[in-house]
């Protein structure tokens, strides 16, 4: 029981730590740079860009 109480609290730790990181980077502005890279790379991958 123990070790299953510690496999949910690591799992759950890494996600809440995941979410702020996402919010941090979310307020910074960083999703517009993301979304512009990614767009980038796609239109590289087919060819258009």
């Amino acid at each position: 029981m123990h070790n299953r109480f510690r496999r949910y609290f690591a799992g759950a730790a890494l996600a809440l730590v995941g979410a702020v990181l996402m919010a941090c980077g979310i307020a910074r502005g960083e999703m517009a740079v993301v979304l512009a890279k990614a767009t980038r790379i796609c239109l590289e991958c087919i060819g258009i860009g």
